[in-house]
């Protein structure tokens, strides 16, 4: 599987807590936003790299109306881990199976 930085960056920083969330409209618009740990703002994420994780099976969301959260699945989580040196494990929920 190819990633690109902006795929890899995303993984990345869900895996270090950032939340990402998609924020819908009434009528339905979303925005997919990244918001870190700390006090820095919200990050605007284009679609195509959301649904690209998504369709990987890499992340998935909680399905929540107004801002569902999207999580890292056990799938993403192993993908992640080969990336990352092994003294660093990602965050992720326990026993996610999707």
């Amino acid at each position: 599987m190819r990633f690109s930085e902006d795929h890899r960056k995303l993984l990345f920083s869900m895996a270090q807590g950032s939340t990402l969330k998609v924020h819908r409209d009434m009528h339905g618009a979303k925005v997919y936003k990244l918001h870190p740990l700390n006090e820095m703002p919200a990050e605007v994420i284009p679609a195509a790299i959301v649904e690209h994780l998504r369709q990987h099976k890499l992340i998935d969301s909680n399905m929540k109306f107004p801002a569902a959260v999207y999580l890292l699945t056990d799938k993403g989580a192993i993908i992640v881990a080969g990336m990352l040196d092994a003294s660093t494990s990602p965050l992720r929920p326990r026993n996610y199976y999707r």
